[in-house]
């Protein structure tokens, strides 16, 4: 029976009271803080210093959480974000924030160095993406977690949910914290407003495949010279063409579960829906709608879509409109966004850990716990500085401040979806209801038993090494129509997963989802 996912506390969260809890601060000894208004025995004094029991302690004095953060851009500000969250940690939690920039285009390599490098590199990192966490578990990069949380657990349950709180155990133990976000998504395709109109569409239309690719014929037909859909080195988007299918965390989908049967893991590229995914491939690349050399593209959308380079791009979002309005904010032209498919689940893919080297790890597990509940370490997370880096406008959504876009504004703003809970943050660049969508959206579905699992690779790590670069060989040339024979070489694409292992894979996954399901 599947069960339903539990109702958002975001109000609850908000106005979180924090319990009392005793914290060591080095050789100063302990204090006793709480997030009321009450005076707390931790007070801040006009030059800053700390006094906890008659002792003067400056700023510098407390240990220092360094916390890695994905960027676009090098962020010029880190030291301004960094005070401002630190005046907070070092009176709730009794330590400073630093922040470790990690480039988005550069995040596999800065992130494998940053865990291999040694001490003093970082005590609190993002995994996704880049690497999974049973990944960094199993290379002994990421410590247990659940003695350091369990002061704030109940809290953190109230603002997350008790279900996606859950998604960070291995084997019953908790090694991360993941993101509170949108679980229930759409494969969207994004277009200008004015190619729009043209052609019937509105921002928010719900359209199928077949639908979809009639547009594409009849854009095509009228802009022979353009290409409408923008792709990267990843494919058109390695999200948006997952179908009904579950990927249990991985976006390789090596091995998840179809939205009719959550309970067996089957290989998802030999499946007939993914098999149905080829056909549109196919037809698509008859009609020519990806650049030239499609693999090789560094623009973003929000490069070519201004310029007219190209007409479009696919995304996945819990909310077609949002997105259009998201899209027009972001790629500075008017655009709409329509929904291509139904809503799907997946599960977490994106989790903060604790390092081994930490020398705190209950002031870095107290964090993880700030980032969940408190609204105003979030929005300095998410927007930075007010009247620095963001202003609020009249109708209560932050924005940029006057002339200032993501390459300017100092902070690594934009990646708000990176962090534990941005729902409590001020929406930025975005509708005023954007994140009370998103939590309806979650709310919307029903989400499978398997839900929270998080797969322990160990037994199967050659395996799942071979299959993911697999995956990366064959997997975005299908999606492009690269191939000059695409039947034979999505047959090859199969061939090679078996080759690679990725029956042992399911084998193991399937094994390790039953004991998940039977202790559940």
């Amino acid at each position: 029976m599947k069960t339903k996912f539990k109702k958002w506390l975001c109000c609850a969260s908000a106005t979180v009271v924090m319990s009392t809890f005793l914290w060591g601060c080095g050789s100063q000894g302990t204090t006793s803080t709480t997030g009321t208004s009450e005076t707390s025995d931790v007070e801040t004094s006009e030059n800053t210093a700390t006094t906890v029991e008659n002792v003067s302690i400056n700023p510098e004095d407390y240990p220092t959480i360094k916390v890695s953060v994905l960027c676009i851009n090098e962020p010029t500000d880190k030291a301004t974000v960094e005070e401002e969250i630190s005046k907070i940690t070092r009176e709730k939690i009794g330590c400073n924030i630093e922040f470790v920039p990690i480039i988005y285009g550069n995040m596999q390599q800065q992130m494998s160095l940053l865990l291999s490098g040694g001490d003093d590199l970082v005590d609190i990192y993002f995994t996704g993406r880049w690497s999974t966490l049973s990944s960094v578990v199993n290379n002994g990069q990421a410590i247990a977690l659940d003695e350091y949380l369990a002061p704030y657990e109940e809290e953190m349950k109230a603002a997350i949910t008790e279900s996606v709180y859950n998604c960070g155990k291995i084997n019953g133990t908790t090694y991360g914290l993941t993101r509170y976000l949108n679980f229930a998504g759409f494969p969207v395709y994004t277009t200008t407003k004015e190619i729009g109109d043209k052609y019937g569409l509105q921002n928010g239309d719900a359209i199928t495949l077949d639908q979809l690719t009639e547009f594409f014929e009849k854009v095509k037909a009228d802009y022979p010279d353009k290409a409408l859909v923008g792709t990267s080195s990843a494919g058109l988007n390695n999200q948006a063409f997952v179908g009904r299918v579950d990927n249990m965390g991985d976006p390789n989908i090596l091995g998840g579960l179809l939205a009719d049967d959550d309970k067996t893991v089957v290989n998802y590229y030999a499946t007939d829906d993914y098999k149905n995914m080829v056909e549109y491939f196919k037809k698509w690349k008859e009609i020519g709608i990806t650049m030239d050399d499609p693999l090789n593209v560094v623009d973003r959308p929000g490069d070519y879509l201004p310029s007219g380079k190209c007409l479009g791009c696919f995304a996945i979002h819990y909310d077609a409109a949002s997105n259009g309005n998201y899209s027009t904010t972001n790629y500075g032209v008017e655009c709409i966004s329509v929904s291509i498919m139904d809503r799907t689940v997946t599960s977490p893919d994106w989790w903060y850990c604790v390092a081994p080297t930490c020398k705190n790890p209950d002031k870095a597990a107290a964090f993880l716990y700030l980032m969940t509940v408190d609204p105003d370490i979030e929005n300095l997370l998410c927007l930075g500085v007010e009247n620095v880096h963001y202003q609020i406008l009249e109708d209560g959504t932050a924005a940029y401040i006057d002339g200032k876009d993501m390459t300017t504004t100092g902070w690594s703003m934009g990646v708000s979806w990176t962090w534990p809970n941005c729902t409590i943050s001020i929406p930025f660049e975005s509708d005023p209801d954007y994140y009370e969508i998103m939590v309806e959206a979650n709310n919307s579905v029903e989400y499978s038993d398997a839900f929270g699992f998080a797969f322990d690779s160990t037994a199967v790590e050659n395996e799942i090494s071979a299959c993911a670069n697999v995956v990366a060989q064959y997997r975005p040339a299908l999606e492009c129509g690269v191939p000059s024979d695409m039947d034979a070489s999505y047959q090859e694409f199969l061939s090679a997963l078996e080759s690679a292992g990725i029956d042992k894979i399911i084998e193991e996954k399937q094994r390790q989802l039953d004991e998940y399901l039977a202790n559940k």
